[in-house]
């Protein structure tokens, strides 16, 4: 088995729009010091939680998605 290393900027020119957008959205949860999980299981992205998730309930459910592609009638 061979690894090749490559650097950061062709790490993120490999991936969707999408993923992007879900790298940034849980850097930003990060660094508000929320705890993150998966939110598949619920139709979302990440689960969002206030403190360790053995100890509480998600506060919210996020799901990613472009401005754009939100319906604007509602």
């Amino acid at each position: 088995l061979q690894v090749r290393v490559i650097s950061l900027e062709e790490f993120q020119n490999n991936m969707s729009p999408m993923d992007r957008l879900r790298c940034d959205v849980f850097a930003d949860l990060y660094d508000r010091h929320y705890w993150i999980s998966d939110g598949q299981k619920f139709g979302g992205d990440f689960l969002v939680y206030v403190d360790d998730p053995s100890r509480c309930h998600s506060i919210f459910i996020v799901t990613c998605v472009f401005r754009n592609e939100l319906d604007s009638s509602s």
